[in-house]
């Protein structure tokens, strides 16, 4: 006889990104990078919105819209873009020195304070 057991076989859970959807939040990425170093900042900023839309799992992204709202003059709202970058990459060291200026120029001092620390412990020589 063959043994019957209980227990369900269970199947390793796996998600799957959807491949197209990557593609295409690459080649908006990678526009609005274009336009960012033309200068057309607002313009860039929807491209990486959209990017995001798509797929908002690269840092890079979120990073470089950060850049964009602080070259726009819109600070508060780049804090979030620099949280979100260092959420998914916690050793991005750039991305804490970003959050943790970007956080002092809204007047969130004591928020800033664990942004820096966080890249001191990573790259102890920076001078940043």
């Amino acid at each position: 006889s063959v043994p019957n057991s209980a227990a369900p076989v269970s199947a390793p859970f796996i998600v799957f990104q959807d491949a197209a959807k990557q593609q295409q939040a690459l080649e908006k990425f990678n526009a609005g990078q274009d336009l960012h170093q033309a200068g057309r900042l607002k313009e860039a900023l929807a491209l990486y919105d959209e990017a995001i839309a798509l797929d908002g799992t690269d840092f890079a992204v979120h990073f470089q819209r950060g850049n964009a709202l602080i070259a726009l003059g819109r600070t508060a709202e780049a804090v979030g873009a620099f949280k979100r970058a260092t959420e998914l990459q916690p050793d991005f060291v750039k991305g804490h020195l970003r959050l943790a200026r970007a956080l002092l120029a809204t007047g969130q001092i004591v928020e800033a304070e664990p942004a820096f620390k966080k890249a001191s412990e990573l790259e102890p020589n920076n001078l940043d």
